[in-house]
């Protein structure tokens, strides 16, 4: 099986006994986004240009930390990604629970692993962290910048049916709705509450906005904030 960097990277950072000392204070971007917003290519440009600009690595983490919570828990990783959206059993779920002796782990163990794991590599820094609640468990590190990303329904419609090759309104709009509502419980679990706008640091609206202006502009602000 082909190794995955980003999860060497993780399980790294993990087993590293020291994290960023004052001195050397963590520096770190997370990057939320409504479904159907450019999340993943704007993180790889912005973690890319960082890598050039300081001469040090900086990953884009994202689906990883359920990998690499998976393994440290012992299960599927794909059913732990369902467990950890809070939705009701499926049928992969159903079928796993009856033909398997593996006794599954309560939702906030779940929960508690992920979260441990986006705290960690927050702190080691040099990282862009996309979606999985990262905002809330790294808002506290100075040097960060927390980014948001929006459109309207009708714009990031359009995107989802190209990307995941839909044509029904319909479907896609059911996707989104889907997605997002996940995406909204997994912060909201992290912080305890109902969280506002107010968690990011920069709103940008992807339907007025390209990708190379939100990336520029990103990078303008890591620079003011010093990442």
């Amino acid at each position: 099986m082909t190794r995955s960097p980003i999860l060497d990277f993780i399980r790294d950072k993990i087993n590293s006994e020291t994290a960023l000392n004052e001195s050397t204070p963590p520096k770190l971007i997370t990057i939320s986004r409504e479904y159907g917003c450019p999340g993943y290519p704007i993180s790889t440009a912005v973690s890319k240009a960082l890598t050039q600009k300081n001469g040090v690595d900086w990953e884009v983490v994202n689906k990883e930390i359920i990998n690499q919570a998976a393994l440290e828990l012992n299960i599927p990783s794909k059913l732990l990604e369902e467990m950890a959206k809070n939705k009701p059993k499926g049928i992969f779920e159903e079928l796993f629970l009856t033909f398997s002796d593996i006794h599954l782990p309560s939702d906030v163990k779940i929960k508690k692993t992920v979260a441990r794991i986006l705290r960690t590599i927050a702190l080691h820094g040099n990282v862009v962290l996309l979606g999985r609640g990262g905002v809330v468990l790294s808002r506290d590190i100075k040097n960060s910048l927390h980014v948001n990303l929006h459109a309207s329904v009708s714009w990031r419609m359009e995107r989802v049916k190209k990307l995941e090759n839909i044509t029904s309104d319909n479907e896609a709009l059911g996707r989104m709705k889907v997605v997002d509502s996940e995406r909204v419980y997994l912060l909201s679990y992290f912080a305890g509450e109902n969280l506002g706008s107010n968690i990011f640091d920069v709103t940008y609206n992807c339907e007025f906005l390209s990708e190379e202006e939100i990336i520029e502009s990103i990078l303008h602000l890591a620079a003011k904030k010093g990442i």
